[in-house]
């Protein structure tokens, strides 16, 4: 915005043809308006308060308006100073929430892996129980078969001694022989049939593991979708939260001392307001404005207020009334 110099967060000051713009004035968040010799320029506007300060007569009714305008400036101050305070506080109370809310997702996730964990161990141990009964089954199975086969052999001995005595019935032996080929068949028959019906028994458990982890695998996956909505939503907070904050910040309060060229009267009771907050000396506060605004040239008798007031706050003179109406004489005729 041409024609504003900004000082500090809350005071500015420009000249009569840049407050003409109220569109301006409204965006940059104006709420005061100082001026200096001048009449009321926002008649019309209730939001911004106006006032007149008027510098003309002897010195010490110039000081008395420094002295009223410094403590405009510092109403304006305060008034900040407790909004400041209210969104220190609020921000205070919105982390404290969201440390609450971060706390309670970070326990709600440490239980639910505590309970997985859990489930898990205990799917483990009835797979295990599942095993160890299928050994158990196959160990007796075994056992009978070998119990059989020994019974076979006691029968085969006896029949080869029947044999060895009975040389002459060899039609008996064949027979026998023929049975004994049948069992065997039969016995291999049953065997397949078992062990197909265990194959079985293992693809099915392996299929039900399979679907068993599909299902985690997609328990986890909508998990992981939850979590991340979550964080999409507290990011969306987090950045509402920001822009509500910069509002905030816009709505700080500003002060704008307006005087009719810009040149002498604003930045005299801009330089006198921080000199007289800030402690500091003339001539540092001099040169900030001067960085501020190059254009600025005060008359002899504001600067000569101001050195009065140097000398006040400090007990000495930073600068000189023949040093600055040299300078003075150095710019004006640098162009020559």
């Amino acid at each position: 915005m041409s024609g504003f110099s900004k000082v500090t967060n809350y005071l500015y000051f420009c000249d009569s043809k840049a407050i003409k713009n109220f569109e301006t004035l409204y965006k940059f968040g104006i709420s005061t308006i100082i001026t200096c010799n001048l009449p009321n320029f926002v008649k019309n506007f209730t939001d911004i308060q106006f006032y007149e300060i008027n510098f003309s007569g002897k010195e010490k009714n110039k000081l008395e308006s420094l002295m009223l305008t410094r403590e405009l400036i510092e109403k304006v101050k305060k008034q900040n100073s407790e909004l400041f305070n209210k969104q220190k506080k609020e921000e205070e109370k919105r982390t404290n929430e969201l440390k609450k809310e971060k706390e309670n997702s970070a326990r709600i996730r440490q239980e639910n892996e505590v309970n997985k964990t859990k489930e898990e161990k205990v799917i483990k141990n009835e797979n295990e129980n599942d095993n160890e009964n299928e050994n158990e089954k196959e160990n007796e199975k075994k056992k009978k078969n070998g119990k059989k086969s020994n019974k076979e052999q006691k029968k085969d001995q006896e029949k080869e001694k029947e044999n060895e005595k009975d040389q002459e019935v060899s039609l008996n032996k064949d027979k026998e022989n023929a049975n004994t080929n049948k069992q065997e068949k039969d016995q291999e028959k049953e065997e397949k049939q078992e062990n197909k019906t265990k194959e079985e028994k293992v693809i099915k458990i392996k299929n039900e593991n399979e679907n068993e982890n599909e299902n985690d695998n997609e328990n986890e996956n909508e998990k992981k979708k939850k979590n991340r909505k979550k964080r999409n939503q507290e990011q969306k907070k987090d950045q509402e939260k920001e822009k509500e904050k910069e509002k905030e910040k816009e709505k700080i309060q500003k002060v704008l001392i307006v005087c009719e060229d810009g040149k002498d009267l604003s930045p005299m009771v801009v330089i006198s307001y921080l000199m007289q907050t800030m402690k500091e000396t003339l001539r540092k506060i001099y040169h900030h404005i001067l960085k501020l605004r190059p254009n600025i040239h005060l008359s002899t008798n504001h600067f000569h207020l101001l050195l009065e007031l140097d000398y006040f706050i400090n007990d000495e003179y930073s600068y000189t009334l023949d040093e600055y109406l040299h300078r003075n004489y150095i710019l004006t005729h640098s162009y020559y």
